[in-house]
């Protein structure tokens, strides 16, 4: 099978499930976001929340996490504390741990998801020793024998890394496919670092209000011309309206799997992403990608966390056989 190499924060999510008011009354910024905070902030916000959960999380780390369970070989560079946290991540996480790195002072990254009774996640992260990897981390053997490098966009916060992680993949003419991540981090870096960045991809992810943070507001069909320009294939997501996939000028729409009573939507993206990335690695259809995608962000707005269980993801598995049956 191919080989992926994810690029992201690897943290510890504290899941817990809380009301419109709680957000309104303890988070700034908008409902359903996701921005960085101080440790202090953390701290104290953790210890109000009602009832927690802790799992395994990170964008790009979930996202590998499912390709390497359907047996993508999937390693994953990021960085954790020398603590029980960053034990607890890389021991949960199925892929390759040996480009993880450890910071022996800063603590493991915690990420705060709050979800409301309406299944919507908003998430406050503290980065921790996530965001202290440095250019110098990066190891030649990293990157060896990679056919597409996964970006997690959070990772722009370091801006010498982001560049750094770019130019090895140039120079190795690694593909890459970009995860915009976030809305608010988007529209910090809309004139900046992503214009150049984008156009070095080769597969753009983004959800409706993570295109429009870059490109302006739009239809999905203005929004999808403007991001063509810069990366030949884009995925943009539309959560229960499906997704629109765009390559070559041509636009293929995919129908959501909608689920009656979704419990939590954290992760939906990643697992949406790992469905997709794990046809195209194998060169599979785009409506096969997608609907594959689909299967997948459905089966894990079942659950509360961004981590599926092996008997789930064995079903999956196999439920993309199936489909690949039809597709032939």
């Amino acid at each position: 099978m191919p080989r992926i190499l994810g690029v992201g924060t690897l943290l510890l999510d504290i899941l817990s499930c809380v009301d419109d008011s709680f957000l309104a009354q303890n988070v700034p910024g908008r409902k359903g976001g996701s921005d960085t905070v101080t440790a202090d902030f953390s701290r104290s916000l953790a210890v109000k929340l009602p009832g927690v959960k802790f799992a395994p999380g990170g964008s790009a780390p979930n996202t590998l996490d499912a390709l390497a369970a359907w047996g993508i070989d999937s390693r994953l560079i990021g960085m954790v504390g020398r603590d029980e946290d960053g034990d607890y991540c890389k021991q949960h996480f199925r892929g390759d741990i040996s480009a993880i790195k450890t910071h022996q002072e800063l603590p493991t990254g915690r990420c705060i998801s709050m979800v409301t009774p309406d299944s919507e996640r908003t998430m406050r992260t503290f980065l921790g020793a996530s965001a202290a990897i440095a250019p110098e981390d990066l190891q030649e053997q990293d990157f060896a024998g990679v056919d597409l490098l996964l970006f997690e966009g959070y990772m722009l916060y370091d801006e010498p890394l982001t560049l750094k992680i770019f130019e090895i993949a140039e120079r190795l003419a690694i593909p890459v496919a970009f995860d915009l991540a976030s809305f608010e981090l988007v529209a910090k870096y809309r004139e900046s670092l992503l214009p150049d960045l984008l156009k070095k991809c080769a597969v753009l992810f983004c959800n409706r209000e993570e295109a429009e943070a870059f490109a302006g507001q739009g239809s999905n069909a203005e929004l999808l011309d403007r991001l063509s320009v810069f990366a030949p294939l884009v995925a943009l997501k539309l959560g229960r309206d499906g997704a629109l996939i765009r390559q070559n000028g041509k636009t293929i729409s995919v129908k959501a799997e909608l689920v009656e009573n979704p419990v939590d939507t954290t992760g939906a993206g990643d697992l949406w992403q790992a469905g997709f990335l794990y046809g195209l690695m194998q060169k599979k259809s785009l409506s096969l990608c997608g609907r594959f995608a689909s299967a997948a962000a459905a089966e894990l707005v079942q659950t509360l966390g961004a981590r599926l269980t092996d008997e789930t993801l064995e079903k999956l598995k196999q439920k993309f056989t199936d489909m690949e049956k039809n597709d032939e």
